[in-house]
């Protein structure tokens, strides 16, 4: 299985228990749920919804964004663990409405209005023979 990781408010977590990655085509911001024992940093620097953060798999970046909810739960055994889930940084275009200093585009195709649009958030937009292999 390849490894997984959450770097989030200066930690790197990687001792999870499950984990959930959801990345497709026909939504526009990618999903992460992990989940970790008690034994994790988290009981040292607790992690709040809003912090930024970054999903590794297999050693590469995966998703970029914002933690959306940590919960904990305890187990019947005696055990806990903290559910730390969130979305990719284009969560951010769906929660929130479109900014420009106009309001109108004028004579712009769909890559500049699609640009303009994710400036603010800091997303790029990369289109056709700008992407890497």
């Amino acid at each position: 299985m390849p490894s997984a990781e959450l770097r989030v408010g200066g930690l790197k977590l990687d001792t999870w228990t499950d984990l959930e990655v959801s990345v497709s085509v026909s939504s526009i911001a990618p999903t992460f749920s992990f989940c970790y024992p008690n034994t994790t940093p988290l009981l040292a620097r607790p992690v709040q919804k809003g912090f930024p953060c970054e999903v590794y798999l297999g050693g590469k970046l995966a998703i970029t964004g914002h933690v959306d909810k940590v919960s904990h739960r305890d187990s019947i055994d005696g055990g806990s663990t903290y559910q730390v889930s969130g979305r990719g940084k284009t969560a951010d275009l769906v929660d929130c409405s479109a900014r420009h200093g106009t309001g109108r585009f004028k004579d712009a195709d769909l890559t500049q209005i699609a640009k303009a649009l994710c400036k603010p958030h800091e997303i790029d937009v990369v289109v056709g023979d700008e992407m890497e292999p």
